[in-house]
Protein backbone atom coordinates (compact mmCIF):
# COMPACT_ATOMS: atom_id res chain seq x y z
CA UNK A 1 0.00 0.00 0.00
CA UNK A 2 0.82 3.51 -0.83
CA UNK A 3 0.08 6.96 0.34
CA UNK A 4 -2.93 7.62 2.62
CA UNK A 5 -3.83 3.35 1.81
CA UNK A 6 -1.29 2.36 4.06
CA UNK A 7 -3.41 2.37 7.72
CA UNK A 8 -1.12 0.89 10.57
CA UNK A 9 -1.08 0.58 14.19
CA UNK A 10 1.03 0.61 16.87
CA UNK A 11 2.27 -2.42 18.06
CA UNK A 12 2.79 -1.88 21.45
CA UNK A 13 -0.14 1.02 22.20
CA UNK A 14 -2.67 0.23 19.28
CA UNK A 15 -3.12 3.84 18.36
CA UNK A 16 -2.78 4.34 14.56
CA UNK A 17 0.66 5.77 13.39
CA UNK A 18 1.16 8.75 11.74
CA UNK A 19 1.62 8.14 7.86
CA UNK A 20 3.40 10.90 7.58
CA UNK A 21 6.49 9.23 9.72
CA UNK A 22 4.86 6.12 11.26
CA UNK A 23 4.77 6.86 14.55
CA UNK A 24 3.15 6.88 17.60
CA UNK A 25 2.59 9.48 20.48
CA UNK A 26 3.44 6.58 23.23
CA UNK A 27 7.18 6.92 21.69
CA UNK A 28 7.37 4.21 19.01
CA UNK A 29 8.53 4.69 15.59
CA UNK A 30 8.26 2.28 12.48
CA UNK A 31 12.12 0.91 11.22
CA UNK A 32 12.96 0.90 8.03
CA UNK A 33 15.81 -1.15 6.70
CA UNK A 34 16.00 -0.26 3.27
CA UNK A 35 12.69 -1.11 1.37
CA UNK A 36 11.64 -3.10 4.24
CA UNK A 37 9.24 -1.72 7.28
CA UNK A 38 9.94 -2.75 10.45
CA UNK A 39 6.21 -2.73 12.43
CA UNK A 40 7.86 -5.15 15.79
CA UNK A 41 8.40 -4.32 19.49
CA UNK A 42 11.68 -3.98 19.77
CA UNK A 43 11.73 -7.40 21.98
CA UNK A 44 9.68 -9.46 19.05
CA UNK A 45 12.02 -7.59 16.99
CA UNK A 46 14.89 -8.62 19.27
CA UNK A 47 13.47 -12.37 18.99
CA UNK A 48 13.20 -12.53 15.41
CA UNK A 49 16.67 -11.11 14.28
CA UNK A 50 17.92 -14.29 16.69
CA UNK A 51 16.06 -16.52 14.78
CA UNK A 52 16.97 -15.39 11.42
CA UNK A 53 20.59 -15.35 12.19
CA UNK A 54 20.35 -18.86 13.43
CA UNK A 55 18.44 -19.72 9.96
CA UNK A 56 20.55 -18.08 7.72
CA UNK A 57 23.19 -20.44 9.32
CA UNK A 58 21.00 -23.35 8.49
CA UNK A 59 20.82 -22.08 4.95
CA UNK A 60 24.60 -21.47 4.47
CA UNK A 61 25.38 -25.17 4.87
CA UNK A 62 22.83 -26.60 2.39
CA UNK A 63 24.04 -23.33 -0.63
CA UNK A 64 22.01 -25.69 -3.48
CA UNK A 65 18.47 -24.07 -1.70
CA UNK A 66 19.59 -20.66 -1.52
CA UNK A 67 19.48 -17.89 -4.33
CA UNK A 68 21.69 -15.50 -3.94
CA UNK A 69 22.10 -14.00 -7.82
CA UNK A 70 20.52 -10.70 -7.62
CA UNK A 71 19.88 -11.56 -11.87
CA UNK A 72 18.01 -15.13 -11.04
CA UNK A 73 15.11 -13.56 -8.72
CA UNK A 74 13.08 -11.33 -11.11
CA UNK A 75 12.69 -14.42 -13.07
CA UNK A 76 11.17 -16.93 -9.60
CA UNK A 77 9.86 -19.19 -9.79
CA UNK A 78 11.25 -20.09 -12.93
CA UNK A 79 15.27 -19.77 -14.11
CA UNK A 80 18.13 -21.43 -14.10
CA UNK A 81 18.80 -21.50 -10.44
CA UNK A 82 15.51 -23.08 -9.66
CA UNK A 83 14.68 -26.02 -12.72
CA UNK A 84 14.86 -28.99 -11.20
CA UNK A 85 14.13 -27.85 -7.40
CA UNK A 86 11.14 -29.79 -6.22
CA UNK A 87 10.10 -26.91 -3.81
CA UNK A 88 10.22 -24.05 -6.71
CA UNK A 89 8.28 -26.76 -9.09
CA UNK A 90 5.25 -26.73 -6.43
CA UNK A 91 5.34 -22.87 -6.94
CA UNK A 92 5.31 -22.36 -10.06
CA UNK A 93 1.83 -24.26 -9.91
CA UNK A 94 1.15 -21.73 -7.16
CA UNK A 95 1.62 -19.33 -9.48
CA UNK A 96 -0.47 -20.59 -12.09
CA UNK A 97 -3.36 -21.08 -9.42
CA UNK A 98 -3.19 -17.27 -7.95
CA UNK A 99 -2.91 -16.33 -11.27
CA UNK A 100 -6.46 -17.93 -12.69
CA UNK A 101 -8.48 -16.74 -9.45
CA UNK A 102 -7.01 -13.54 -9.86
CA UNK A 103 -6.96 -12.56 -13.52
CA UNK A 104 -10.89 -11.99 -13.78
CA UNK A 105 -10.61 -9.39 -10.78
CA UNK A 106 -9.22 -5.93 -11.48
CA UNK A 107 -6.48 -5.32 -9.63
CA UNK A 108 -7.31 -4.36 -6.22
CA UNK A 109 -5.45 -4.25 -2.77
CA UNK A 110 -3.78 -7.69 -1.85
CA UNK A 111 -1.87 -8.57 1.20
CA UNK A 112 0.46 -11.35 0.83
CA UNK A 113 1.31 -13.50 4.27
CA UNK A 114 4.07 -14.91 4.02
CA UNK A 115 5.92 -13.56 1.35
CA UNK A 116 9.61 -14.32 2.20
CA UNK A 117 11.76 -13.13 -0.92
CA UNK A 118 9.12 -11.65 -3.11
CA UNK A 119 9.08 -14.31 -5.47
CA UNK A 120 5.17 -14.32 -5.59
CA UNK A 121 4.94 -10.37 -4.88
CA UNK A 122 6.79 -9.39 -8.18
CA UNK A 123 4.22 -11.07 -9.91
CA UNK A 124 1.48 -9.57 -8.05
CA UNK A 125 2.61 -6.02 -8.50
CA UNK A 126 3.67 -6.56 -12.17
CA UNK A 127 -0.41 -8.06 -12.59
CA UNK A 128 -1.05 -4.07 -11.28
CA UNK A 129 -2.25 -4.68 -7.38
CA UNK A 130 -1.10 -2.15 -4.45
CA UNK A 131 0.47 -5.10 -2.85
CA UNK A 132 1.28 -5.25 1.57
CA UNK A 133 3.35 -8.17 1.52
CA UNK A 134 4.60 -9.25 5.06
CA UNK A 135 6.36 -11.87 6.93
CA UNK A 136 8.62 -12.02 10.15
CA UNK A 137 12.24 -11.77 8.54
CA UNK A 138 14.35 -9.64 6.21
CA UNK A 139 17.09 -11.15 5.06
CA UNK A 140 18.49 -9.56 2.13
CA UNK A 141 18.04 -12.61 0.41
CA UNK A 142 16.10 -14.85 1.94
CA UNK A 143 13.65 -12.72 3.66
CA UNK A 144 11.55 -9.13 2.84
CA UNK A 145 14.58 -7.62 2.16
CA UNK A 146 15.19 -9.77 -1.34
CA UNK A 147 12.64 -6.22 -2.81
CA UNK A 148 15.52 -4.92 -3.62
CA UNK A 149 16.36 -6.93 -6.29
CA UNK A 150 13.10 -6.69 -8.45
CA UNK A 151 12.19 -4.36 -10.65
CA UNK A 152 8.56 -3.87 -9.06
CA UNK A 153 7.99 -2.29 -5.77
CA UNK A 154 5.68 -2.94 -3.64
CA UNK A 155 5.11 -2.21 0.47
CA UNK A 156 6.87 -4.83 2.63
CA UNK A 157 6.64 -5.09 6.57
CA UNK A 158 8.07 -7.34 9.11
CA UNK A 159 5.77 -8.15 11.89
CA UNK A 160 4.22 -10.86 14.37
CA UNK A 161 2.13 -12.47 11.93
CA UNK A 162 -0.39 -13.04 14.66
CA UNK A 163 -0.38 -9.51 15.10
CA UNK A 164 -2.73 -8.29 12.12
CA UNK A 165 -4.78 -5.98 14.08
CA UNK A 166 -1.82 -3.62 13.02
CA UNK A 167 -3.01 -3.84 9.65
CA UNK A 168 -6.05 -1.22 9.60
CA UNK A 169 -7.48 -1.70 6.46
CA UNK A 170 -9.30 -4.64 4.49
CA UNK A 171 -8.79 -5.69 1.09
CA UNK A 172 -9.60 -7.21 -1.89
CA UNK A 173 -7.50 -10.58 -1.36
CA UNK A 174 -5.53 -12.23 0.85
CA UNK A 175 -2.92 -14.96 0.41
CA UNK A 176 -1.34 -17.61 2.41
CA UNK A 177 1.48 -18.14 0.70
CA UNK A 178 2.34 -22.13 2.06
CA UNK A 179 2.30 -20.67 5.88
CA UNK A 180 -0.93 -21.48 7.11
CA UNK A 181 0.28 -24.72 8.80
CA UNK A 182 2.81 -22.24 11.19
CA UNK A 183 -0.33 -20.62 12.43
CA UNK A 184 -1.40 -21.39 16.59
CA UNK A 185 -4.88 -22.09 15.69
CA UNK A 186 -5.08 -22.21 11.59
CA UNK A 187 -9.19 -22.07 12.18
CA UNK A 188 -9.42 -19.02 13.81
CA UNK A 189 -6.58 -17.50 11.95
CA UNK A 190 -8.41 -18.30 8.89
CA UNK A 191 -11.46 -16.68 10.74
CA UNK A 192 -9.64 -13.26 11.26
CA UNK A 193 -8.48 -13.21 7.81
CA UNK A 194 -12.15 -13.28 6.86
CA UNK A 195 -13.17 -10.56 8.73
CA UNK A 196 -9.63 -8.51 6.85
CA UNK A 197 -11.70 -9.03 3.73
CA UNK A 198 -13.84 -6.63 1.72
CA UNK A 199 -17.22 -7.86 0.43
CA UNK A 200 -16.92 -9.96 -2.60
CA UNK A 201 -12.76 -10.59 -1.79
CA UNK A 202 -11.34 -13.74 -1.22
CA UNK A 203 -8.73 -15.78 0.78
CA UNK A 204 -6.28 -18.61 -0.64
CA UNK A 205 -4.43 -20.46 0.89
CA UNK A 206 -1.18 -22.20 -0.84
CA UNK A 207 0.66 -25.18 0.03
CA UNK A 208 -1.92 -26.92 2.44
CA UNK A 209 -0.58 -30.63 3.15
CA UNK A 210 -2.94 -32.46 5.76
CA UNK A 211 -2.00 -35.68 7.43
CA UNK A 212 -4.52 -37.79 8.63
CA UNK A 213 -2.37 -39.84 10.80
CA UNK A 214 0.50 -37.45 12.24
CA UNK A 215 2.84 -39.10 14.16
CA UNK A 216 5.18 -39.29 11.61
CA UNK A 217 5.14 -35.89 11.11
CA UNK A 218 4.80 -34.60 14.33
CA UNK A 219 8.28 -36.76 15.29
CA UNK A 220 9.83 -35.60 12.68
CA UNK A 221 9.18 -32.18 13.47
CA UNK A 222 9.77 -32.52 17.15
CA UNK A 223 13.71 -33.82 16.07
CA UNK A 224 14.19 -31.08 13.93
CA UNK A 225 13.28 -28.87 17.03
CA UNK A 226 15.24 -30.90 19.52
CA UNK A 227 18.44 -30.31 16.91
CA UNK A 228 17.98 -26.33 16.34
CA UNK A 229 17.78 -26.13 20.09
CA UNK A 230 21.10 -28.49 20.73
CA UNK A 231 22.68 -26.16 17.00
CA UNK A 232 21.72 -22.57 18.48
CA UNK A 233 20.29 -22.72 21.59
CA UNK A 234 16.53 -21.48 20.39
CA UNK A 235 13.17 -23.48 19.48
CA UNK A 236 13.22 -23.04 15.58
CA UNK A 237 9.98 -21.39 16.05
CA UNK A 238 8.96 -17.95 17.33
CA UNK A 239 5.30 -19.28 17.61
CA UNK A 240 3.63 -22.25 19.32
CA UNK A 241 2.73 -24.46 16.67
CA UNK A 242 2.73 -27.39 15.59
CA UNK A 243 3.83 -26.90 12.69
CA UNK A 244 1.55 -29.05 10.47
CA UNK A 245 -1.91 -29.77 9.48
CA UNK A 246 -3.88 -32.85 10.23
CA UNK A 247 -7.34 -34.03 10.06
CA UNK A 248 -9.02 -32.18 13.38
CA UNK A 249 -7.56 -28.89 11.04
CA UNK A 250 -9.39 -30.11 7.90
CA UNK A 251 -12.75 -30.16 9.72
CA UNK A 252 -12.35 -26.91 11.46
CA UNK A 253 -10.99 -25.16 8.50
CA UNK A 254 -14.16 -26.51 7.00
CA UNK A 255 -16.47 -25.21 9.49
CA UNK A 256 -14.44 -21.62 9.57
CA UNK A 257 -15.37 -21.30 5.55
CA UNK A 258 -12.20 -22.65 4.06
CA UNK A 259 -12.92 -25.04 1.25
CA UNK A 260 -10.13 -27.60 0.38
CA UNK A 261 -8.66 -28.83 -2.93
CA UNK A 262 -6.67 -30.87 -3.94
CA UNK A 263 -3.52 -29.83 -6.37
CA UNK A 264 -4.16 -32.14 -10.03
CA UNK A 265 -0.34 -32.25 -10.37
CA UNK A 266 -0.67 -34.13 -6.52
CA UNK A 267 -3.94 -35.95 -7.53
CA UNK A 268 -1.48 -39.50 -7.32
CA UNK A 269 -0.06 -38.58 -4.63
CA UNK A 270 -3.25 -37.38 -2.95
CA UNK A 271 -4.90 -41.01 -3.88
CA UNK A 272 -2.19 -42.62 -2.00
CA UNK A 273 -2.63 -40.84 0.78
CA UNK A 274 -6.28 -42.19 1.51
CA UNK A 275 -4.25 -45.43 1.96
CA UNK A 276 -1.39 -44.29 3.57
CA UNK A 277 -2.39 -41.97 6.12
CA UNK A 278 0.87 -40.77 7.21
CA UNK A 279 1.34 -39.57 3.81
CA UNK A 280 0.33 -36.33 3.16
CA UNK A 281 -2.85 -34.86 1.07
CA UNK A 282 -1.75 -31.52 -1.04
CA UNK A 283 -3.63 -29.02 -1.91
CA UNK A 284 -5.34 -25.37 -1.63
CA UNK A 285 -7.67 -23.80 0.29
CA UNK A 286 -10.25 -20.72 -0.63
CA UNK A 287 -12.60 -18.77 1.28
CA UNK A 288 -15.06 -15.87 -0.34
CA UNK A 289 -16.51 -13.73 1.30
CA UNK A 290 -20.00 -12.43 0.25
CA UNK A 291 -20.75 -9.67 -1.99
CA UNK A 292 -23.02 -8.37 1.48
CA UNK A 293 -20.11 -9.25 3.55
CA UNK A 294 -21.71 -11.91 6.04
CA UNK A 295 -21.41 -15.44 5.99
CA UNK A 296 -18.34 -17.11 3.85
CA UNK A 297 -19.04 -19.01 0.70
Amino acid sequence: MTGADLRLNCPECRAPLDPDVLACGCGFRAGRVEDVILLMTPGFRDRADRLEAALALERRARPQHRITDPAAFPHLPFGEATRDDPEWIARRHDLALVRSLLEKRPPGTVLEIGAWNGWLSHHLAEWGHDLAAVDVFGDPDDGLGAVRHYPRSWTAIRMDLRDLDLLDMRFDAIILNRCLQFAEMPAEYVRNLRERLQPGGLLLATGVQVFANPRAKAAAVSAARQRFRERHGMDLFLTDTRGYLDGGDRATLSAAGLRLFGYPHRRLGNWRSRWQPSRPWDGWGLLRRDADGDSPT
